[in-house]
C-alpha cells in the first residue's frame, strides 16, 4: 500500500484503484467499506460508491484466521487453501482465502445452503495473481474461476466466468452480482470454483470479503450528501457539489459496524484581470475559468517481429506457459498489469486507464525470458495522440513515464456586476466575458463563471478599475418619490457632441428586469423616433430602479463615464378610505366588541387610517384609533332614539407625493337589548305531596331576597314566557303563576326575554326544581319465611324506594328504637354491610318501623311515618354426633349394633332415634358383620352415615360419618389340585413348593414338611432324597407339606380365635410314558391320494389317556391329526398322508406322546405308506362374454390322472357330463384340449360354469378343493328399439326431435338413419348417431324445401355398446313442418314523454302477407300477455281493436321487449334487430334548495350561498326567487348551481317562486323562503419579544391576541412551510413558548361562528443562529497498556474555539487542537474525554466519549498442582489478563467434562476461588483421583481477537 498526497486532498490508492474506507466497531461481528473509483473529483462529475461488507453467517472476511461458518464442511473448500497473504495482502492489508502453491484441482469455495429467498446481492473482492516469480497467475481461457449458485433441487448454474484472458483481475477489485431470480430460494448454495490448473504450482487466485444478502443477514444504510434518507443498496452513484463525507451503516439489527469516505470536490478556478480598451477613459475586463479535469489514456499491447513471430501473443515459449507483462502505475502505485496470450503477427489489444490530470503515469516492462524481442506497446493520450511506442521494431521494450495531460471538460459563461455602484452600471454587456468597463470612480467589478451543464459548479472573482481621463460624461437625475399615476422623467447631462445611444436597464420588485435603448442628443432629449424632442417618460406604478447600462457616442463608438449612473424611484399610491356599504347600520348595546366598522367599507381600503368619534365627547378610551381593524364596542356607547345616529369617521392621511387625504363616515344607531332577568341558581327541592305539589309562582322568583340577593326582574317583563325544557319536545307554561305537577322528576323551567323587532335577543333564564316522590319501606329479613335455625346469619331488609340514602328509625324484640342510615340495598351506609341481628336464642322476635326518611331529598326532606313490622322465627337445630374411624378383620364374623352406645360405632353425643344409611342405600336392621363363618361377606365396609332430621323443618338435618375400614387377615394361598411332577422333570431336584399354592398367597410364610414335621428352608425341596422313597417305573407316591402365616401383633385379625392361618397341599410323582418296540404299524400301507390310514401304537408304561403326535416327510404336509389313547395301553390313529412324487412312499414318524400325568416322551419310531395320485384338470372357455346366438366352447385340459378323464359340470345348477364324442368331449389324453360348444345350453345374462366331479379311467375322484374354480360366461341379448317418434308437428325454422328409445341393449347405442321428402332420400344418404337409452336428435331440416312440407324418417341398421346387432327394425315416421310469422317492434313516436302520459305500442303491421293464424300469442317484457290481431289491435276483452297503450307515472328509460311472440300453430319468430325499444318518461322537474342559512350563520363581509340542487327534470333548469321582495330570474344552467350572495346587513330573505326544465315539465308554484344571518369578524395579532435563539433548545415567547369576533377562537399560524393550530377561548393574550426558528404569522383566525379574520397582524421572523456540533474521533479504540497512545482528532463543525479536558486530577486541557495524539498513563484504566466548543454567535455543543485502556493480554498456565488444602498450590489457576470473555475446561483421559468456569483472575487466590479447579468432579465434592487432564482455554481479549490454549495439567495427590 502507498500514499499519495496532493495539494487538494489526501488519499488511499490501492490496487486496481480501488478505494475503501472504513471505521469498524471492534465489538462487532461484522467489517464494512466504501469502495469508489475516485476519491477527487470534478464539480460536475460523478463517482459510483460500493459498499463492502461482511458479517453473519452469510459473510467471511477471514480476519479470524479460520474460516466462518458460511463455508460447507467438510470439503466446502478444497484442500492446500491458505489464510493470509502469500502472495500480498488484500485491500486492507489483511489475510483472505488464497489457493496457491499446492492447493488441490479443482479449486473450490462452497457455502452452505443460506436464505437467498430476499434476493440482493452477492459481493466479494476478486484477484487473479499475475504472471511470472513464485506466484503464478491464470493466463489460459479454461483456467479462470467460476461463480456459480445451486438450488435444493437444481444442479450448479453459473453467474458469472472471471476470464484470465488480458489479465483484468491481477489487482484486487469488488464485485457485486444480482442474486438470479431462480437463485432465490430459503437454500441456496454459491461456490468459487476453477476446474483446471496447468498444476498445484500455477495460477493462484483468492477471494476476501464475501457478502450474501440474505432474509436474516445484513443490510446497509447510508447517509451524507443528497443521498436519499433510508437509501439501503450496495451501490449508489453520488454527485457532490462541495466535498462530501458519506457514511454507511451496516447492520443486522444486533450487529453494527461503520464506515466512511470523503469525496474530495474540484471546484472551478478563475483568474480576472484588466485591459486597456481603444477607447480612452474605457478599460476591458477579463476573465477565465478553468477546473481540473479527468480522462481516459489508452494502451495498444502488439505481437509483431520483421520475419515473423515463434509464440503467440507476449508467451516466453516456456512450458508451464509464462507471459512477458506490462505494469501500469499511476503516481508510483500499481494500477494493473496487462499481457498478451494469444494473437498471431501484426494482432493487438486495446485497454484505456483512468486518469487525473497532473498524474504522473508509469509503464513498466517485465521480461520473463526469450522472445521478449516480438513485443511492443504503444501509448495515448485521451485526444488520441501517440506518446510513445516501446519495443519496435525487433527489440524489447523499454520503460515510459509521462505527466498527464487532460483538456478542459466545461465551458463557462460569464455574469459581471458593479459591486461598488451596485447593478451592472458601467458595463457594455454584464453577460459576456470580456466586457467594456466605463468609471468615473474607483470601482470594483465581480465575475461570477458558472458551468451551464452544471450551475452549481461556479468560481467568483474581482477586479478592481480606476478611473481614466474620459473626454465623455453624464449624469442622470429625476424624480425619487412620485404618486400614481404621475410620470417619472429622467434628465441627463451629457457632454457636447454627440449623438449618444443610450442602454438603460428597469428593475422593478417583481418580474425580470427589462431592457430599453435610446438615442439622445447633448440637450437630454430624444433624437429620433415619435417622441421625438422630448425627454425619456415612464408611468411606473411601483417603486423602479432606472440604471444606466451603457452610454455611446455614437460618433466616436467610445462609451461615457456616468457620475450618476443610478436612479431608486419610489411609487406612492394616494390616500383611499374606501367606500360605505350600508348607511346607517343597526347596533344592540350586547352585540359586543367586534369589526361592525371595517367590515362595513368596501373597495380594498388603505389599512394605514385613523377611526375617530364625531359626537359629545368619547366613550371608548380607544379612539381615535390608528389602523384599520377598529373594534367597536356598541357597550360603551348610549343607546339612540329612533332616527337619532352616532358618526365615526376613518381617514387615511396624505403622504409623500400624494398631498390629499382620504375621508368615509359611517352612521351607526345603538338600542338596547331586552334582559331575561336574574334568576336562583340553586335548584328548588320540593317533595310530593301524596298526588300533588304546593303551587309555586315562577315570577316571584326574579323578585330578590336575602338567598338569591342578585335575582332581578326581566325588562320588558312578560310573565307568560315560561317552557318547561325538560321535556320533549319542550312545552308551554300556561299557568306560570301557580305551578304544580304529579309527576316526581327534574323540570328545567326556562323564562326568555322579550323579542325587540330591530334588535334580536337570544337572553333566556333558567330554574331547576327537582320534584321528590316521598320515600316508602317493605320490612323482611334475608330468610325465605322469616326462620332461622339458631346462630344462623339473619339480616333486615327494609327495602327502600326513592333516591337515598335513608335515615330508618325501627324498634328491635326489647322495643328500643334504633336508628340507621342505609343505602338503596339495605346496607348500613358507613360500613356497607346489611343490618344484621341476633339468632342466639330460640323463640319469635318482632322488629318495628317507625319511620323512614329519604337523605338524597335535600332540602325537602321527604319522609313516611307508615308503620311496618316483621317477625323472626328462631329454632334449635338436631344433632348427630362427633364422626369416628373403626377397623375390623374382614374374615371378623361378630354382629355388632350400630345403635348401642357402648359399642364403638356410635357418634359421641348424638340424639338417638337417628337413622343409618350406606351412601344411599338406608341401614334398617341397624347392625354391621363383616362376614359369616363360612368367608362369606355379609356387610360391605366403608362409610357409615347416621342421620337426625329437624321435624320442624327450619334447621337443617345433621349428619354424622362413621368410617369402618377392613383389615385384611394374612393369606397362606389355596392349594392347587392334582399337583405332580414328572421323573423325568429337570426341576425335580430343586422343587419350589410355591408351585403348589395358587399364587394368592402372601410371601412372609414358611413350608412345613408333613413327614418330618419340619421347617422346610427357603420352601426348595430335592424330591430324589431317599426320604420319598420312589420306585421306578410302576409306582407313584404322594407327599403332603404346609404353608402357615401368623398376623402382626398391631392387626385386629385373630383367625376368629384359630392361628395360625395355614393351607396343606400335596404332591404327586409320575413315570416317564414308553412305547413298545413294535409299534407303530400301519393298515392299510398302500392308499390314494386323500384317502386316510390307520397308524396302530401300543403303550408299556404311563398313565392312559396317551395323547400321539404324527408327523409325515412329504411336501405339501398331508392331515396327521394327533389322537388318544384311552381306555387301556393300545390305540389307533387316523392319518391322510399327500402325493409326493419325490416322497413315495411317505414315512410316518412319532413325534411325542404325553400321557394323563402331562408326562412326555419323544421315542424314535415310523412307518411307510405308498399313495396313489388322483385325477387334476383345468376347465375354461373359448369366450366369457359374446352375444346372443353366437357360438361358444367349453374347454377341458387333464394336468394328471389315468386317461380317460370324465367331468360333470353344471350351467345355473343343471348338470351335464362329458362322454358324448362330437357334443360334450372327455379327456382323453394329458395336456391336450378338449373342446365342446355350449352356446345352446347357455342363457342370456349371466351363466355360472361349475365343476362337480372329476373322476378318471382308474376310479379315482379329484378332491373338491383341487377342483377348477367356478367361472361366469356372459351371454348379452341383442339390442331393441321401442319407440321411435318425432316430434311432428312444428314450425318453419325450427328444428326437427327424432326420439329414440331402447328397450333391449347396453348404451351406447350406434344407430344410422336417413329421411326423405314423399319418396326421395335427402342429403346425406346416411345420418350416424351415437346414444344412450333415451336420445333425441336435433336435426336443422333443410331451409330450401317449401313450407308446409311432410318428412318421413327411418333406421337403416343400429348396434350397442357390447357390439350386438339390432334385428328387429321399427316403423317409419313422419314430420310435418309449418309457416312461422315474424314480429318487429317498432320506436315509440314520440320517443319521450312526460311522467302520467300514454303512448301506444309501435308494432309493424301487417305481421303476416300470407294466411295468418290469428290470434297472435304476444308477451312484452316477460308478463304484459296479450292476443292480438294481424294489424296489431287487441284480440279480445278490454280494449277490443284498439292498440296496446301504456302509461307512465314514474321518471326513467323503461325498456320494452318482446319476449314471446306464436300464432295459432304455435308458430312465431321474435325478429333478432327489431325486438325492442326504450321509452323515456321525463320527471316533473323539481330542486333542493339549500343556503347559508341551513347550515350555519354568515360572516359580515363573506359570501351567503344559495344551492340549487335540481334532483328531476332535464337541463337546463331557469329559477325564479325573489331577495327581500325582489323578483329575479336566474339564467338557464345545465347542473346544480351555487349563486353567491355578498351580505353586509344582519337578516336577507329569500323566497323561491318557480323551476321550469327543457323538457316542459314544470314545478310552478315552487314554495321555499329563508332567511340569512351575519356576524362580526375577529382580528389577529402576533407579537414576540426575542427574535434570535441559538439553535441548543433556547425559547421565546409568542403572544398571540384576538380581537372581536365571538370566543372561542381557532387560529391557524404557520412556521415558515408548516402549518400549525391553537384554540384561544378568550380576547386575553395567549402566550406560546418556543424554540421553532422561520416566519412567524397567523394565517387565519376563525371564531365560534365560524367568522375569518382579514386582518391577522405582521408577520415575525425568529431566526437560529446555529449551534455548534461537537464531534471528535479517537483511535486506536480500545488499545492497552502496551500502546497507552490515542490520537485525536476534533470533528466538530461550526466553532471558533475548542477546549480539550481530560477530567483527570491534573486538570489536564488542550486549547484548539485539531489533531493530536495524547500519551495516557500505561494503566488499565477508562478515561472521559470532553471537547467543549464555542461558536461566533456564543452557541456552545459539548460531547463527551469513554477511552478504554485495557489490561494487555497475557496468560500465565501452570503445569501441575496439589489440591491437599495445605494453602499452596490447592488449585489449578491460569492467571489471565487483558480479556472480556474466558472459558475454562478439564476433562479426564476418557473425555469426560469435569470441570467448566467462565470466571478468570489476574491474581492467585489461596481459597474460595470461583475461578480456578480445585481437583473435585463439577458440581459434586468428589475427589478425582491424582494423574493427568486436558484442559481447554477459549478467550477473546480486548481488542476481539479469539485465541484457544490446550495442554495436560498434572494433578500430584
Amino acid at each position: 500500500m502507498k500514499i499519495k498526497i496532493n495539494k487538494r486532498t489526501c488519499s488511499i490508492v490501492v490496487f486496481s484503484s480501488l478505494l475503501l474506507f472504513n471505521i469498524n466497531n471492534a465489538d462487532a461481528q461484522c467489517v464494512t467499506s466504501i469502495v469508489s473509483t475516485r476519491t477527487s473529483i470534478a464539480c460536475g462529475e460523478s463517482t459510483l460508491l460500493t459498499q463492502v461488507g461482511t458479517g453473519g453467517a452469510s459473510s467471511d472476511d477471514f480476519t479470524a484466521g479460520s474460516l466462518s461458518g458460511l463455508w460447507s464442511s467438510p470439503g466446502g473448500v478444497s484442500t492446500g487453501y491458505s489464510l493470509g497473504g502469500p502472495c500480498g495482502t488484500n485491500p486492507q492489508g489483511g489475510v483472505h482465502l488464497w489457493f496457491g502453491n499446492g492447493a488441490s484441482i479443482p479449486r473450490t469455495a462452497t457455502t452452505v445452503p443460506v436464505d437467498a429467498s430476499c434476493g440482493g446481492n452477492i459481493c466479494f473482492d476478486f484477484r487473479q495473481e499475475t504472471q511470472g516469480g513464485a506466484c503464478d497467475g491464470p493466463d489460459l481461457t479454461n483456467e479462470g474461476v467460476y461463480l456459480q449458485y445451486k438450488t435444493a433441487i437444481g444442479n450448479w448454474t453459473t453467474i458469472n466466468y472471471f476470464n484470465p484472458i488480458g489479465f483484468p483481475f491481477t489487482g484486487w477489485q469488488n464485485h457485486c452480482f444480482p442474486i438470479p431470480a431462480l437463485a432465490q430460494t430459503p437454500t441456496t448454495q454459491f461456490r468459487w470454483q476453477q476446474t483446471n490448473a496447468s498444476s498445484t504450482a500455477y495460477d493462484f487466485w483468492g477471494i476476501d470479503n464475501v457478502n450474501i444478502a440474505t432474509c436474516a443477514g445484513y443490510s446497509s444504510i447510508w447517509s451524507g450528501g443528497n443521498i436519499p434518507f433510508g437509501y439501503a443498496l450496495d451501490t449508489i452513484t453520488v454527485s457532490p457539489l462541495d466535498t462530501t463525507t458519506y457514511s454507511l451503516i451496516y447492520s443486522n439489527g444486533i450487529d453494527s459496524c461503520f464506515a466512511n469516505i470523503f469525496i474530495d470536490v474540484d471546484q472551478p478556478s478563475i483568474i480576472s484581470t484588466t485591459i486597456p480598451a481603444f477607447c480612452a477613459g474605457s478599460d476591458t475586463l477579463n476573465a477565465q475559468a478553468t477546473i481540473t479535469a479527468n480522462c481516459s489514456y489508452s494502451l495498444q499491447l502488439w505481437n509483431y517481429l520483421p520475419g515473423g513471430i515463434s509464440q503467440p501473443g507476449w508467451s516466453v515459449g516456456t512450458s508451464p506457459q509464462t507471459y512477458h507483462n506490462l505494469d501500469i502505475n499511476i503516481n508510483s502505485s500499481l494500477y494493473s498489469n496487462y499481457t498478451m496470450t494469444t494473437g498471431g503477427i501484426f494482432t493487438f489489444a486495446s485497454y484505456f486507464v483512468p486518469v487525473t490530470d497532473g498524474d504522473q503515469l508509469d509503464a513498466i516492462f517485465s521480461s520473463l525470458g526469450s522472445n521478449a524481442s516480438e513485443c511492443f506497446y504503444e501509448v495515448y493520450d485521451s485526444q488520441n495522440n501517440l506518446l510513445t511506442t516501446q519495443g519496435f521494431p525487433g527489440s524489447p521494450p523499454g520503460n515510459f513515464s509521462t505527466t498527464v495531460s487532460c483538456p478542459a471538460t466545461a465551458s463557462y459563461n460569464y455574469s459581471w456586476q458593479n459591486i461598488t455602484s451596485g447593478g451592472v452600471s458601467g458595463l457594455n454587456n454584464p453577460n459576456s466575458q470580456n466586457p467594456l468597463a466605463t468609471v468615473s470612480v474607483t470601482t470594483d467589478f465581480e465575475v461570477t463563471a458558472y458551468d451551464p451543464l452544471n450551475p452549481q459548479c461556479i468560481a467568483i472573482d474581482t477586479v478592481t478599475v480606476s478611473p481614466n481621463t474620459n473626454p465623455i460624461s453624464a449624469t442622470l437625475s429625476g424624480n425619487t418619490v412620485i404618486c400614481t399615476p404621475d410620470p417619472v422623467i429622467l434628465n441627463f447631462v451629457l457632454s457636447p457632441g454627440g449623438p449618444y445611444e443610450i442602454d438603460l436597464v428597469i428593475s422593478t420588485l417583481t418580474g425580470p428586469p427589462s431592457y430599453v435603448s435610446y438615442q439622445l442628443n447633448q440637450s437630454g432629449l430624444i433624437n429620433s423616433g415619435p417622441n421625438i424632442g422630448t425627454q425619456i417618460t415612464f408611468n411606473p406604478t411601483q417603486n423602479t430602479t432606472y440604471s444606466i447600462l451603457n452610454i455611446t457616442d455614437v460618433t466616436s463608438g467610445c462609451a461615457a463615464s456616468v457620475i450618476n449612473p443610478t436612479l431608486v424611484v419610489t411609487v406612492n399610491n394616494p390616500p383611499y378610505a374606501g367606500v360605505v356599504d350600508v348607511n346607517p347600520i343597526n347596533l344592540c348595546k350586547n352585540d359586543g366588541l367586534g369589526f361592525y366598522l371595517p367590515n362595513n367599507i368596501i373597495g380594498s381600503p388603505d389599512l394605514n387610517g385613523t377611526w375617530s368619534f364625531l359626537g359629545a365627547g368619547n366613550p371608548d378610551p380607544t379612539l381615535p384609533f390608528t389602523g384599520f381593524n377598529y373594534s367597536l364596542d356598541p357597550g360603551l356607547f348610549p343607546s339612540t332614539p329612533p332616527g337619532v345616529y352616532h358618526t365615526f369617521q376613518y381617514q387615511v392621511s396624505p403622504q409623500t407625493g400624494c398631498p390629499s387625504a382620504s375621508t368615509v363616515l359611517i352612521q351607526v344607531a345603538i338600542e338596547d337589548a331586552p334582559i331575561a332577568g336574574i334568576l336562583p341558581t340553586n335548584p328548588i327541592e320540593i317533595c310530593l305531596n301524596t298526588t300533588t305539589t304546593t303551587p309555586i309562582d315562577l315570577n316571584s322568583l326574579f323578585n330578590a331576597n336575602p338567598s338569591c340577593p342578585s335575582c332581578i326582574q326581566p325588562n320588558p317583563f312578560n310573565l307568560a314566557n315560561w317552557t318547561d325544557v325538560s321535556s320533549t319536545p319542550s312545552t308551554v307554561i300556561t299557568n306560570p303563576g301557580s305551578w304544580t305537577t304529579n309527576v316526581p322528576g327534574t323540570y328545567t323551567l326556562r323564562y326568555t326575554a322579550e323579542i325587540s323587532i330591530n334588535c334580536p335577543s337570544t337572553d333566556y333564564k333558567e330554574i331547576t326544581i327537582i320534584v321528590n316522590d316521598i320515600p316508602s319501606s317493605v320490612f323482611s329479613t334475608n330468610t325465605v319465611t322469616n326462620e332461622s335455625c339458631l346462630n344462623d346469619n339473619v339480616n333486615l331488609i327494609f327495602s327502600p324506594n326513592g333516591i337515598g340514602p335513608f335515615q330508618i328509625q325501627y324498634f328491635d324484640p326489647n322495643f328500643t328504637l334504633l336508628t340507621r342510615t342505609v343505602d338503596l340495598n339495605s346496607y348500613d351506609i358507613i360500613t356497607g354491610l346489611p343490618i344484621i341481628i341476633p339468632t342466639n336464642l330460640a323463640g319469635s322476635f318482632t322488629y318495628s318501623i317507625n319511620n323512614i326518611l329519604d337523605l338524597g331529598t335535600g332540602s325537602a326532606s321527604c319522609s313516611n311515618s307508615t308503620y311496618t313490622t316483621v317477625s323472626l322465627l328462631v329454632t334449635d337445630p338436631p344433632n348427630a354426633g362427633i364422626s369416628t374411624n373403626n377397623s375390623i378383620c374382614n374374615d371378623d364374623f361378630t354382629l355388632h349394633s350400630l345403635n348401642d352406645p357402648l359399642e364403638p360405632f356410635f357418634p359421641t353425643g348424638a340424639d338417638a332415634g337417628g337413622a343409618w344409611s350406606f351412601g344411599t342405600n338406608p341401614v334398617t336392621s341397624g347392625t354391621f358383620q363383616a362376614a359369616d363363618p363360612f368367608g362369606n361377606i355379609i356387610d360391605p365396609f366403608g362409610t357409615y352415615t347416621y342421620t337426625v332430621v329437624d321435624i320442624s323443618g327450619i334447621c337443617p338435618n345433621d349428619n354424622a360419618n362413621i368410617t369402618i375400614t377392613s383389615e385384611i387377615p394374612p393369606n397362606p394361598g389355596t392349594a392347587n389340585t392334582n399337583t405332580g411332577i414328572c421323573v423325568n422333570s429337570s426341576s425335580i431336584t430343586n422343587y419350589d413348593l410355591s408351585q403348589l399354592l395358587d399364587g394368592t398367597q402372601d410371601n412372609n410364610g414358611s413350608w412345613i414338611n408333613n413327614l418330618t414335621n419340619l421347617i422346610v428352608p427357603g420352601g426348595m425341596v430335592d424330591l430324589t432324597d431317599p426320604m420319598f422313597s420312589i420306585v421306578f417305573p410302576a409306582t407313584t407316591n404322594m407327599f403332603y407339606f404346609t404353608y402357615q402365616l401368623l398376623p402382626l401383633t398391631t392387626s385386629p385379625c385373630t383367625n376368629n380365635g384359630a392361628l395360625p392361618y395355614s393351607t396343606i397341599c400335596n404332591i404327586t410323582i409320575h413315570p416317564e410314558p414308553q412305547i413298545s418296540p413294535t409299534s407303530p404299524t400301519a393298515n392299510p400301507l398302500v392308499v390314494p391320494q386323500s384317502i386316510s390310514t390307520n397308524i396302530f401304537v401300543e403303550m408299556i408304561e404311563g398313565t392312559p389317556p396317551f395323547t400321539v403326535n404324527l408327523q409325515g416327510n412329504e411336501s405339501p404336509i398331508g392331515i396327521y391329526a394327533p389322537f388318544i389313547i384311552s381306555p387301556g395301553m393300545t390305540g389307533i390313529g387316523s392319518v391322510t398322508p399327500n402325493y409326493d412324487f419325490f416322497n413315495n412312499p411317505v414315512t410316518i414318524s412319532i413325534n411325542s406322546i404325553t400321557d394323563g400325568n402331562n408326562c412326555t416322551t419323544t421315542p424314535i419310531a415310523n412307518v411307510n405308506v405308498t399313495v396313489d395320485p388322483f385325477p387334476v384338470i383345468t376347465a375354461t372357455a373359448s369366450n366369457f362374454v359374446e352375444c346372443e346366438g353366437l357360438p361358444l366352447n367349453i374347454i377341458f385340459e387333464g394336468i394328471q390322472g389315468l386317461t380317460t378323464i370324465d367331468i360333470d359340470f353344471s350351467i345355473d345348477g343343471t348338470v351335464y357330463s362329458t362322454g358324448t364324442p362330437g357334443i360334450l368331449n372327455s379327456i382323453t389324453t394329458l395336456g391336450v384340449q378338449a373342446l365342446s360348444d355350449i352356446s345352446s345350453l347357455l342363457f342370456v345374462g349371466s351363466n355360472l360354469i361349475q365343476i362337480i366331479k372329476v373322476e378318471d379311467n382308474a376310479g379315482n375322484i379329484c378332491p373338491d378343493s383341487l377342483l377348477p374354480l367356478p367361472f361366469i360366461i356372459t351371454i348379452n341379448e341383442n339390442p331393441s328399439i321401442s319407440n321411435f317418434s318425432s316430434n311432428s308437428p312444428i314450425c318453419e325454422n325450427n328444428d326437427a326431435e327424432i326420439s329414440f328409445n331402447f328397450d333391449l341393449g347396453l348404451p351406447p347405442f350406434n344407430v344410422n338413419y336417413n329421411y326423405r321428402v314423399n319418396t326421395i332420400p335427402l342429403t346425406p344418404a346416411l345420418n350416424q348417431i351415437s346414444c344412450n337409452n333415451n336420445h333425441v336428435e336435433i336435426l336443422r331440416l333443410p331451409a330450401n324445401t317449401p313450407i308446409p312440407v311432410d318428412y318421413v324418417f327411418y333406421i337403416t341398421s343400429f348396434n350397442d355398446a357390447n357390439g350386438c346387432n339390432g334385428k328387429v327394425f321399427p316403423l317409419d315416421i313422419n314430420l310435418k313442418v309449418n309457416e312461422t310469422p315474424i314480429i318487429k317492434l317498432n320506436s315509440f313516436l314520440p320517443a319521450e314523454i312526460c311522467e302520467g302520459n300514454t303512448i301506444p305500442l309501435n308494432l309493424q303491421t301487417p305481421i303476416n302477407l300470407s294466411t295468418p293464424a290469428i290470434p297472435y300469442t304476444l308477451e312484452v317484457n316477460g308478463t304484459d300477455l296479450r292476443f292480438i290481431n294481424n294489424d296489431g289491435s287487441i284480440y279480445n276483452g278490454a280494449g277490443i281493436g284498439n292498440l296496446i297503450s301504456y302509461t307512465k307515472n314514474n321518471s326513467g328509460v323503461y325498456p320494452f321487449i318482446i319476449t314471446d311472440f306464436y300464432d295459432a300453430n304455435g308458430c312465431g319468430i321474435i325478429d333478432t334487430i327489431n325486438n325492442s325499444t326504450t321509452l323515456t318518461v321525463n320527471e316533473t322537474a323539481n330542486m333542493i334548495v339549500t343556503s347559508t342559512a341551513d347550515t350555519s350563520e354568515l360572516c359580515k363581509g363573506d359570501l351567503a350561498y344559495i344551492n340549487f340542487e335540481f334532483t328531476n327534470g332535464t337541463a337546463p333548469w331557469e329559477v325564479t326567487f325573489s331577495k327581500n321582495g325582489i323578483p329575479l330570474t336566474l339564467p338557464l344552467y345545465s347542473s346544480s348551481i351555487t349563486i353567491p350572495q355578498s351580505l353586509y346587513s344582519y337578516n336577507t330573505t329569500y323566497d323561491i317562486i318557480s323551476l321550469k326544465d327543457a323538457k316542459g315539465c314544470n314545478k310552478d308554484p315552487f314554495d321555499k323562503n329563508f332567511n340569512i344571518i351575519a356576524n362580526p369578524l375577529p382580528v389577529g395579532e402576533l407579537y414576540s419579544k426575542d427574535r434570535f435563539l441559538c439553535d441548543d433548545g433556547s425559547t421565546t415567547e409568542m403572544m398571540f391576541t384576538i380581537n372581536s369576533g365571538n370566543p372561542r377562537y381557532s387560529v391557524s399560524y404557520s412556521i415558515g412551510v408548516e402549518n400549525k393550530l391553537l384554540n384561544i377561548n378568550t380576547n386575553s393574550p395567549f402566550v406560546l413558548n418556543t424554540n421553532q426558528t422561520g416566519i412567524w404569522k397567523i394565517t387565519e383566525v376563525i371564531d365560534s361562528k365560524g367568522c375569518i379574520a382579514n386582518d391577522v397582524g405582521e408577520e415575525i421572523i425568529i431566526s437560529l443562529n446555529p449551534s455548534p456540533v461537537a464531534k471528535f474521533d479517537a483511535y486506536p479504540q480500545p488499545t492497552d497498556v502496551n500502546n497507552p497512545f490515542v490520537n485525536f482528532i476534533d470533528n466538530s463543525t461550526g466553532h471558533i474555539n475548542a477546549i480539550w479536558d481530560f477530567n483527570n486530577f491534573a486538570n489536564d486541557t488542550i486549547a484548539n487542537n485539531s489533531r493530536f495524539i495524547h500519551e495516557f498513563n500505561a494503566i488499565a484504566d477508562t478515561h472521559f474525554v470532553s471537547l467543549n466548543i464555542i461558536s461566533d454567535s456564543g452557541c456552545v455543543s459539548s460531547i463527551t466519549q469513554t477511552i478504554f485502556i485495557n489490561e494487555a493480554f497475557s496468560c500465565f498456565i501452570p503445569t501441575s498442582f496439589t489440591p491437599n488444602n495445605d494453602l499452596f498450590n490447592d488449585y489449578f489457576l491460569p492467571i489471565i489478563r487483558g480479556v472480556k470473555e474466558y472459558k475454562l475446561s478439564i476433562y479426564n483421559r476418557i473425555g469426560d467434562n469435569i470441570f467448566e468456569t467462565n470466571k478468570f483472575t489476574d491474581t492467585y487466590c489461596m481459597f474460595g476461588c470461583d475461578e480456578a479447579w480445585d481437583g473435585k468432579e463439577k458440581n459434586s465434592t468428589k475427589f478425582v483421583t491424582g494423574g493427568n487432564y486436558v484442559y481447554n482455554i477459549d478467550v477473546i481479549d480486548f481488542n476481539g481477537k479469539e485465541r484457544s490454549f490446550q495442554g495436560s495439567i498434572t494433578l500430584i495427590r
